[in-house]
């Protein structure tokens, strides 16, 4: 049983002390009796903190460890030093090894134990590990715009206490673990607002399992820590979520269990219960955004180089769209032909939904791709020799979601002929197309993204093949 009274119960029992407590939480005595009446979850701790209690989510989803393979590599040995952005003052902490909670404001004394799911608490199964490493990817994808660690790695203590008004590093500990001595019973998160910069380590507990509904429950509860409150929909206090598919929607602040778009909110949506600004919200705990790593304009455009050889560049992997009027602008020059422009997310824990726009050297767009089931987006086209410029921005899907919280990682591809190749045959660059191309393009027939696809369809075959024979024997000019 969690202590504290909640609703009309905490202003009686609080009375003229309910003021004392608004301000400790920089709210007016309006807003916190405001929230206490319209949301349940809300409760005054005995020592005049706000917590909330957070429910517990539908089963946990089937843990594919082939899913893996298909997203990234991460080995399992490194479960537990992973760091979404080490350089960062901030952090946050998901502890999965167990944590004694004690001399904090919580006010028990509790050893919680380690993360577990197969009911074996002496050690860490390999399906855990992997649930580790996904519940992190989540977490790190939803602050990933922020600069903060997300991180598995124990920080020294110090780095989640604020030692007065000018110490820049600090943050939270989130603790995944099981319901303890009655702390946890029947609910699946819980923590305490505005703790992100508590001067004690005042923790915020994760019970909920599964990748997607533990990560999602971390995010929140450390979503609480940097002062947010939920968001809900109509009469419902959290927001379930809408829609299905690849731009199924909800607010990170609501409990939108198995939906594929997550995101910090403005309360900008429908129905809204809330409309407090998430990201004004958490700079007053510190969080701030990350610079901006692609420039915003054609002058400052991030340029893609292709060569003869292999007409296929993937930008540096991650790139980011940092706020909601980044907008992250690429160049490239080609000697004409059919191109081809990729973007892709996160698979399974994506913040961002793109819009891709064409545009010419003088600033024309040629061509928009926004499509409404899906969240990556595609150009195929065919362009005269010359230079051009595509951007990446999030956007929206009204009147489910505006563009507010689409921002997150991005990956980038492009197929584009590169000038200065005067025969597509000329597989390995030697000046001619003759018989070392052709042993090289037979030697990859049939695979997908490797050198000899002349098209740029995506797999060396016998359209290739017919390029190639077509050009053979020509001598490059």
């Amino acid at each position: 049983m969690l202590p504290g009274e909640s609703g009309q119960a905490a202003i009686d029992q609080w009375g003229e002390r309910l003021a004392i407590v608004a301000a400790d939480h920089s709210m007016s005595l309006d807003a916190l009796e405001k929230l206490l009446l319209h949301d349940a979850s809300v409760r005054i701790h005995p020592s005049g903190r706000v917590y909330f209690v957070d429910p517990v989510a539908p089963k946990p989803e089937a843990f594919d460890p082939n899913d893996l393979v298909l997203r990234d590599d991460i080995p399992l040995d490194q479960a537990f030093l992973l760091h979404s952005k080490p350089d960062a003052d901030l952090v946050i902490y998901l502890d999965f090894d167990g944590h004694h909670s004690v001399n904090n404001d919580w006010g028990h004394d509790i050893q919680f134990p380690p993360f577990d799911t197969n009911g074996h608490p002496n050690g860490f199964h390999n399906s855990e590990l992997r649930e580790i490493i996904e519940h992190w990817r989540y977490v790190a994808e939803d602050f990933a715009p922020f600069d903060v660690d997300v991180t598995t790695e124990e920080p020294f203590i110090g780095r989640l206490k604020k030692h007065g008004p000018n110490d820049p590093r600090y943050g939270v500990r989130v603790v995944c673990t099981q319901p303890t001595d009655g702390f946890g019973d029947g609910i699946g998160g819980v923590a305490f607002l505005r703790s992100f910069d508590d001067s004690v380590d005042n923790p915020v507990f994760t019970f909920n399992k599964g990748a997607n509904n533990g990560g999602m429950t971390s995010s929140h509860e450390a979503g609480h820590s940097l002062g947010l409150s939920h968001d809900g929909l109509n009469e419902q206090a959290y927001h379930p979520g809408v829609g299905t598919g690849a731009t199924s929607w909800g607010p990170l602040m609501g409990a939108p269990f198995g939906k594929s778009l997550t995101q910090w909110s403005d309360g900008s949506y429908a129905g809204a219960t809330n409309t407090e600004d998430d990201y004004a919200v958490m700079a007053t705990l510190g969080l701030t955004f990350r610079a901006d790593g692609v420039g915003d304009t054609f002058e400052t455009a991030a340029a893609l180089s292709v060569d003869c050889n292999d007409p296929n560049v993937v930008s540096f992997p991650t790139n980011l769209i940092e706020t909601r009027d980044d907008v992250d602008v690429f160049s490239f020059t080609t000697s004409g032909g059919d191109i081809r422009i990729e973007t892709s997310v996160p698979t399974d824990v994506a913040n961002l939904d793109i819009r891709l726009d064409l545009y010419d050297e003088q600033g024309v767009l040629l061509v928009t791709k926004n499509p409404v089931d899906a969240r990556k987006a595609k150009i195929v086209t065919n362009v005269p020799a010359g230079t051009y410029y595509f951007t990446v921005d999030g956007t929206d899907r009204p009147p489910r979601y505006t563009d507010y919280g689409s921002i997150g990682a991005y990956e980038v591809s492009i197929h584009a002929p590169p000038p200065g190749c005067a025969c597509p045959g000329d597989v390995d660059g030697d000046g001619d197309v003759d018989l070392s191309d052709l042993s090289i393009l037979l030697a990859n027939f049939g695979e997908a993204g490797a050198t000899g696809d002349l098209d740029g369809d995506g797999t060396v075959d016998l359209s290739d093949l017919a390029i190639l024979l077509a050009e053979f024997d020509n001598v490059c000019a």
